[in-house]
């Protein structure tokens, strides 16, 4: 397994885990851990990524995982900031306080993206070796 589908392996293992503690802890949303606008939706949004991270690396597609999730999550980063109302009324409320939503998708989605767009790709390492 290359580095690249273990990063969406895990990525998908900690999504998929956020999602069901979702909805343990607040299944009708609310405040998630205090400090995370959430709806039913943003929990299975949640276990959405994180069942396709897992198939992803399992299927060797960490790379198309990386990419699209972290343009996903970075679009959700930065329409959160621009239009904060749509966000909030697709992921929590449309009156929640969206900032730590925001910054996590953000810093998950660059994560992500970086390592998706920016990984060397298997033929592109062996071809450096000869």
């Amino acid at each position: 397994m290359k580095i690249i589908d273990t990063l969406a392996f895990v990525f998908g293992i900690i999504y998929l885990f956020v999602g069901l503690v979702g909805f343990a802890l607040a299944p009708n949303g609310g405040l998630l851990l205090g400090i995370f606008q959430v709806n039913a939706f943003h929990h299975l949004f949640h276990i959405g990524i994180g069942a396709l991270g897992i198939f992803a690396g399992w299927k060797n597609r960490g790379r198309f995982y990386c990419r699209l999730v972290g343009g996903v999550l970075i679009f959700l980063g930065v329409t959160g900031f621009l239009v904060p109302t749509l966000i909030g009324a697709l992921i929590a409320s449309a009156s929640a306080n969206l900032l730590t939503d925001n910054m996590l998708h953000l810093v998950t989605g660059v994560i992500l993206g970086y390592f998706g767009w920016t990984a060397p790709s298997a033929q592109s390492s062996a071809t450096e070796k000869i």
